[in-house]
């Protein structure tokens, strides 16, 4: 189905067409952002003519979603930076020369909970 709607559609938009599901007697289009979401459903009535061909499906309506596609497990999650010693030291010595006492008080929070942390 999805070769059908790709084919429906020009080629400029029907890159952006990753996945369809037929449910019930509606067709729904995946794309991957709002822009294509907008531009395809102006061609909803040559797609609703291209998909009543196909054998086997009764489609009567057709909705486009936005679906951004999985990405890769290790692009999701990020380790942190260890900060070094000699950093954390940096932060301690721009504290104690700090004249301001609420920035001075900053800084010394953030030094100590980096201690702690690693």
């Amino acid at each position: 189905m999805l070769h059908v709607v790709r084919q429906a559609l020009p080629a400029f938009l029907s890159e952006h067409c990753f996945d369809c599901v037929i449910k019930g007697n509606g067709l729904l289009i995946y794309t991957d952002a709002s822009v294509w979401a907008s531009q395809i459903r102006f061609y909803r009535p040559d797609l609703l003519d291209a998909v009543r061909s196909y054998p086997y499906a009764i489609i009567n309506h057709i909705h486009i979603r936005i679906s951004v596609p999985d990405l890769p497990k290790h692009s999701r999650l990020r380790n942190p930076k260890t900060p070094s010693g000699k950093t954390i030291g940096n932060i301690e010595a721009a504290a104690r020369t700090s004249s301001d006492p609420e920035l001075s008080d900053s800084l010394l929070r953030l030094a100590d909970a980096l201690k702690r942390r690693f």
